[in-house]
């Protein structure tokens, strides 16, 4: 189901003993959660920022301008138009357990060790058109409320054929992280106390696409449209 699921679950707990004499204690806690959604947005690559004269070259003669800037007003025209639409999932699992031991009123010994995953997958296509900007706006609208003037509506009626380009991608990545630590904490004295400490981590960030073995995969393709 494309842009998101109306429910996502989302599980956690915790869990800590210690024995009557408390001297050892465990902690333990996890969370499970996912997450499906999505996004759509219109972009442009470039702009191109020039001055108000009047007209421009991609205006036909008897194109409607509302609005326009004043002359000499910086405007800028786009290059382009993308439509883009992208559905993503990710799947996340946290957990982490700590021991600790205290075989005497001066000694305490702690171990812990963390995990982590995240797993994100998207989808994501695209579609773009190039304006041919050459005599062929029939109508114009600009946003003049800012120091450069852009459109806000445009129509291009091509003279020719008129380039476009489609794109798919599918990205999937895979994040964990194994964090262990030790501490020995050892009260000799009143006035003299020794501490021990030591952690090892590790991280990685992998590729996850059970079909191609890789983190992102893209198909495109372009051509000229005659209608």
């Amino acid at each position: 189901q494309p842009f998101g699921d109306s429910l996502t679950p989302e599980v956690s707990g915790i869990f800590s003993y210690t024995n009557p004499d408390k001297t050892f204690g465990i902690g333990l806690s996890g969370s499970y959660q996912k997450r499906h959604g999505g996004s759509v947005q219109a972009t442009e690559n470039t702009w191109n920022i020039q001055r108000w004269t009047g007209t421009d070259p991609a205006l036909r003669p008897d194109a409607v301008v509302t609005n326009a800037p004043a002359i000499g007003q910086l405007y800028g025209m786009p290059n382009d138009l993308r439509y883009a639409f992208a559905d993503f999932q990710r799947e996340r699992t946290n957990g982490q357990a700590v021991m600790q031991f205290a075989p005497s009123d001066s000694l305490t010994l702690t171990l812990d060790y963390t995990y982590s995953s995240n797993e994100i997958r998207e989808e994501r296509g695209e579609q773009g058109i190039w304006l041919q900007r050459a005599n062929s706006f029939t109508d114009l609208t600009f946003d003049t409320g800012q120091a450069v003037a852009t459109p806000v509506y445009l129509r291009d009626v091509p003279n020719g054929a008129k380039d476009f380009g489609m794109e798919q991608q599918r990205n999937e990545q895979k994040y964990t992280l194994g964090s262990l630590g030790f501490n020995a904490d050892w009260q000799v004295s009143d006035r003299f106390q020794l501490s021990f400490d030591a952690h090892n981590s590790k991280t990685k960030s992998l590729p996850n696409d059970p079909v191609t073995g890789g983190s992102a995969t893209y198909f495109s393709f372009a051509g000229t449209n005659n209608c």
